[in-house]
């Protein structure tokens, strides 16, 4: 869990979002810029999912893997992010 970026002390939060990025449409970017922003407003982990549906927009792993140390080198070491199951969009290498 994370600090709660409004101050609010008892319940740890975090920043949930990425299902919005679209792959097909810039969708790297849009993830990227998502998890900035959060950690901006002081968020300090970042919960994301998939994005549409990988088939569709001809993501597959050997593609996803570099976004995902992209999305790790824009928002550093110290801020967390956690992945949404994979297993549903039947990704391939």
């Amino acid at each position: 869990m994370s600090r709660n970026p409004l101050g609010c002390r008892g319940i740890p939060i975090y920043a949930s979002a990425g299902v919005e990025h679209e792959w097909y449409n810039d969708g790297e970017s849009f993830l990227i810029e998502e998890a900035v922003r959060y950690k901006e407003e002081g968020y300090d982990a970042f919960k994301f999912r998939c994005g549409t549906v990988w088939h569709a927009a001809g993501m597959t792993y050997n593609r996803y893997f570099p976004i995902l140390r992209r999305l790790r080198e824009a928002v550093g070491p110290d801020f967390r992010l956690m992945h949404e199951a994979v297993g549903t969009q039947g990704g391939t290498s």
